[in-house]
């Protein structure tokens, strides 16, 4: 249910879940919810991976984006303590993953503490540091115009070898 604006600042403290808006991820929503320690839920689509802080943790953690550092370290920060191998889930690719993760994260409070304090170790290790932080947003904005300009249509419209003088 929309309810019209909200300060997103006040409501991450109250908040105890917070579950990424899909197909477009929220941007500072969910930045402002994870800073807070808050439970997320990220909706793992082909939109929200390429944008905003959404896009930057599910392409790192895929190894699809981002240096080789900081794919390692938020595959470390999302290791479940205690295991090799089994990560703490912060995605799901359709409503019943979103659904049964919501479920999980609802249901176990320690679960949901463990959530909360990896989204916000991923916000102060990527997003604080404000040379790290340029660093992650240099390299989506690279990444973004390599896509656009590797874009067929984009090449033959503005290319400056195909305008007619």
């Amino acid at each position: 249910m929309f309810v019209g604006w909200v300060n997103t600042r006040l409501y991450a403290q109250v908040i105890d879940i917070f579950i990424d808006s899909s197909p477009f991820p929220c941007g500072l929503t969910l930045y402002e919810a994870m800073a807070a320690g808050k439970a997320f839920i990220l909706w793992d689509t082909p939109a929200n991976r390429k944008n905003g802080v959404a896009g930057f943790i599910l392409s790192a953690k895929e190894g699809a984006s981002g240096t080789k550092d900081d794919q390692k370290t938020i595959n470390e920060i999302l290791l479940e303590p205690n295991t090799e191998k089994e990560q703490i889930r912060i995605s799901g690719r359709n409503s019943e993953e979103i659904v049964a993760l919501s479920n999980l994260l609802i249901q176990d409070m320690h679960y949901r503490k463990k959530n909360g304090d990896a989204g916000q170790k991923i916000i102060r290790v990527f997003f604080q540091d404000i040379r790290r932080s340029g660093r992650t947003l240099a390299v989506q904005i690279d990444e973004s115009v390599k896509q656009i300009l590797n874009h067929r249509s984009f090449n033959e419209e503005f290319s400056c070898t195909s305008r007619q003088q």
